[in-house]
């Protein structure tokens, strides 16, 4: 029980700091990154147009919240004044203002209802927005109203740049450039001399800048924009977007290009960045910045001088399923449907935390909707209209099945690339067998089958709709329908061993200890679970399609917050790989969340009486020497079998690890025994009652030869007796804890003793 107790606390102070989701795959094919901001080395904001999101990191660009709204009006431009103070301009004259880092909004209507572009703030208050019909707008209260500038232009326009306070250019359509000397309140018309549209503008200073465009379209003026030249242009590409910061300037492009110049565009250096188009970038003064365009989003950490790939073209699918081999190796699967628009395969191999796209398209009769991978590297998936597929090298590559049985797959399970098992439902629904590799099947008939769980080579359980629960003891050779009790749909099964297993699905779940024979009721808080995650016997996680997580330490009879959802398009499937789980979804959405101590395990002390160590912690032990950890010396004490150095750390069951303890030698010189003890201890041997009497006792802890508590008391007395009746014959010991020492001493239990 003490046991028990101790890993609830440290459980509910766990349970004050929950976890948080970190979005690995953000960037879908479907993706248009439109605007981005670095407020710090760490912390950066992106703007996806399409898929009208803001995503936010806080550590540099690894991990991503996107945020769980989704803009009505189609956002087009972002700008942070710091990391909680930021504006967004949209179609329709809206803007969305920030006062807390996006996690939430006020949506404003500007003057007009013309749909704006860009943006530009001369500081946190004033800032300008620039859109459609010659339309600029003017903010001097960061956000919170805007108003119609007069510009005497019609023409679109894509960028607004300022040079200070007053000075300020804006660019678009048919060559058109306006500049304003007097913070915007009258604009003229520049003389370009050429029709080509421009995209962006800057000036280092208000008499020398530089104006980019369409298909190479590059001018620049010396005189503040009364004439404009038109020296050799440095890409033959669009030119989309001109970013400055710590004296350099960048230029994003068409076709991977970014340009990059440190004396203010008079000379550039071309980096190549990917196949695809740059829309937009920036640095902070550390040179840290993000540059994003058609369904990618590259980082910079030199100053614009390198770019790395960080996220990038995650299929737009409804991932259903995701099945680890090994800590590095993963797969999952995924369909066309409501919450996806492509069929996809995806693949890691460092845990989960970056993915690779094996397989991608729109067929409406290629849905893959299950998948299952050994350590070995072989695996199944299957799919709609019976789809299947084999693999041998972890899914870097897939051979289809010859014949597909009548059955739209839900669930896969491989014995090996050869032999796999695949269940569903909607026509014929059950459960079908090949040794053959797709050639020929065998069918069990049941129902729609979800989800699949062999805690060994012959046992195996399927789960399903309607409450359906089915077991193998042959390899899937034959199946037995098993009744819970419970009708309501079941999506997930999992087994510790082939009798102590767990199901759960839309409405709680059930668990048995026998196999399957009888069930009891477990609830898990939150409702459509779609995954179980059990580490011991005792001890595992439930995750449900909104996203929250739930533990329980006692075997599913109480379970506690563990982590709340913040996830807006809903969870499928869960795996825990190297003490993180790693989760998939909507919208090709991975989630990762680390299973880390919030609250560290107290460090341990150990003592030595006689030739024996003892452990202040109760359980979950790990004893070591000086050449590592000592097989099988997981007990609160331990007896040493060599001369040396020994210690303790304890790790629970899940992955929380303390210090080490403090350091014993022990050096074997003969039988070592407590010097002038401050308590006496008798009967030794005992049959029933043990006294123990002295200094003021505290605590007296009764422990086994393994270690085991057996019996806790706190006499806050001189003399305690202790009931050892019914207690097995043999060598146990007494922990005594006093004001100010703790002492060990051995007694014998006998049920002979006179």
């Amino acid at each position: 029980m003490r046991y028990l107790i101790i890993l609830i606390i440290l459980f509910i102070a766990n349970s004050v700091l929950a976890q948080e989701w970190s979005l690995v795959t953000p960037v879908k094919t479907s993706s248009d990154i439109r605007g981005v901001y670095m407020v710090d080395n760490d912390t950066g904001f992106v703007l996806d147009k399409l898929e009208r999101r803001v995503l936010k990191t806080t550590d540099g660009g690894y991990g991503w919240e996107r945020m769980h709204y989704y803009m009505s009006y189609q956002p087009n431009d972002l700008w942070m004044t710091d990391a909680n103070n930021g504006v967004i301009c949209a179609s329709s004259g809206r803007f969305y203002k920030t006062t807390d880092g996006f996690q939430s909004y006020t949506q404003i209507t500007g003057s007009s209802v013309t749909t704006m572009y860009s943006l530009y703030f001369t500081d946190p208050d004033s800032g300008y927005a620039a859109g459609e019909n010659g339309v600029i707008m003017k903010t001097t209260d960061a956000g919170s109203t805007w108003s119609t500038l007069t510009t005497g232009i019609t023409d679109l326009l894509f960028n607004v740049f300022f040079v200070d306070d007053t000075t300020g250019f804006a660019c678009g359509n048919s060559g058109r450039i306006i500049k304003t000397t007097d913070a915007g309140n009258s604009w003229s018309t520049l003389t370009t001399g050429t029709t080509s549209r421009f995209y962006d503008v800057f000036f280092s200073d208000v008499n020398n800048g530089i104006a980019v465009g369409a298909w190479g379209n590059y001018m620049k003026t010396t005189d503040g924009g009364a004439t404009w030249t038109s020296p050799a242009s440095p890409s033959t590409q669009n030119m989309y977007n001109l970013r400055y910061s710590a004296g350099v300037l960048l230029m994003l492009c068409g076709n991977g290009e970014i340009l990059r110049s440190s004396n203010f565009g008079n000379t550039w250096t071309t980096i190549n960045a990917g196949p695809d188009d740059h829309y937009v970038a920036h640095m902070n003064s550390n040179g840290v910045g993000f540059c994003g365009g058609d369904a990618t989003l590259y980082k910079t950490i030199d100053y614009g001088v390198s770019w790395t790939l960080i996220k990038a073209n995650a299929p737009h699918s409804l991932l259903t399923k995701v099945s680890f081999a090994d800590n590095n190796h993963g797969l999952s699967v995924g369909y066309m449907t409501t919450g996806g628009n492509q069929n996809a395969i995806i693949r890691t191999s460092d845990g989960g935390h970056t993915w690779t796209t094996e397989l991608v398209n729109s067929s409406s009769n290629a849905g893959i909707l299950g998948c299952h991978i050994l350590p070995n590297g072989e695996g199944a998936i299957g799919g709609s209209s019976g789809l299947n597929a084999h693999t041998n090298n972890f899914g870097d590559n897939f051979t289809y099945g010859s014949n597909q049985p009548s059955v739209a797959i839900r669930a896969v399970w491989a014995f090996s690339e050869n032999k796999y098992l695949v269940g569903g439902g909607y026509v014929n629904s059950g459960v079908y067998l090949t040794e053959d590799a797709g050639y020929s099947w065998a069918h069990s008939s049941g129902g729609t089958i979800q989800d699949f769980y062999f805690p060994s080579d012959s046992v195996g359980y399927a789960v399903g709709d309607g409450g359906a629960v089915m077991k193998t003891t042959d390899q899937a050779a034959t199946w037995t329908p098993l009744s819970t009790g419970q009708f309501s749909d079941y999506y997930t099964v999992v087994f510790l061993d082939d009798s102590l297993g767990y199901v759960a699905g839309s409405n709680g779940g059930r668990k048995t200890t026998d196999g399957g024979q009888t069930w009891t009721a477990i609830f898990p808080s939150g409702s459509y679970i779609y995954s179980l995650l059990f580490i011991t016997a005792d001890s595992g996680y439930a995750v449900t399609y909104g996203g929250d997580v739930t533990k329980t330490i006692d075997g599913g009879v109480t379970w506690t917050p563990f982590a709340n959802g913040k996830v807006d398009q809903g969870l499928r499937d869960a795996a825990i790989v190297n003490n993180e789980i790693i989760a998939v979804g909507s919208r090709g959405d991975v989630f990762v969340m680390p299973l880390t101590c919030l609250t560290p395990i107290p460090t341990p002390v150990i003592t030595q009486n006689g030739d024996t160590l003892f452990s202040s912690a109760s359980a979950n032990n790990q004893w070591y020497n000086m050449s590592g950890p000592i097989a099988g010396a997981n007990d609160t004490l331990h007896v040493p079998s060599a001369n040396g150095e020994y210690y303790v750390v304890v790790e629970d069951p899940f992955g929380c690890v303390s210090d080490s303890s403090n350091h014993i030698t022990v050096v074997f010189t003969g039988t070592v025994d407590v010097e002038d003890p401050a308590w006496n201890v008798y009967p030794n041997p005992a049959v029933s009652i043990i006294c123990v009497e002295g200094v003021k006792i505290r605590e007296i802890t009764v422990l086994d030869i393994n270690g085991r508590v057996i019996q806790n008391v706190f006499p806050n007395a001189e003399k305690a007796l202790l009931d050892i009746s019914g207690q097995t014959d043999g060598v146990y010991f007494l922990r005594i804890t006093g004001e100010t020492d703790t002492e060990i001493q051995k007694v014998l239990i006998s049920s002979q003793s006179d």
